[in-house]
This record gives structure tokens, C-alpha cells and sequence, in this order.
């Protein structure tokens, strides 16, 4: 059996600008894409369990590290 051959066409192999004029650029050459990172910080509140606020022993702990807060110029 024997194997196909097809002609090479020299036009179609060849560019048709010369190759000093021809550029080609593509949008990640002019500005490239930036590598964004995650995160790693994990700063936020802490979880608590929810609390009655009035009448409780929480609320005098409360008030009592408020107060504490509030002589050394700290804000809570």
C-alpha cells in the first residue's frame, strides 16, 4: 500500500509580509496578568456563645473589663 503525498504549496509555507514588518503581540506581552494572593490573615471577631447582657455575672465581668480597658486608654 502505498502513502498519500500532497503537493507543498511554497506560498502557503511562506509569509506574505516581510518578516521585519510583521509583529505580532498579544495582550498579556503590553500588560501581563498580575498573581493575586490569598489572603493568609485571620484577623476578625472571635466567636463567643450569645449572653443575657442584663442582671448576669457576665454583665459585671463586662462592665469590669470595660472599666479596665478605659483607665490604661485602651478602646474595647
Amino acid at each position: 500500500m502505498g502513502t498519500l503525498s500532497m503537493p507543498i504549496d511554497e506560498a502557503a509555507e511562506t509569509p506574505k509580509c516581510s518578516p521585519g514588518t510583521s509583529y505580532t503581540f498579544s495582550p498579556f506581552d503590553i500588560s501581563p496578568v498580575l498573581n493575586i494572593k490569598k489572603r493568609t490573615t485571620t484577623r476578625g471577631r472571635k466567636a463567643t456563645r450569645s449572653r443575657l447582657i442584663t442582671g448576669s455575672p457576665y454583665k459585671d465581668q463586662l462592665t469590669k473589663s470595660l472599666e479596665k480597658n478605659a483607665s490604661l486608654g485602651r478602646r474595647p
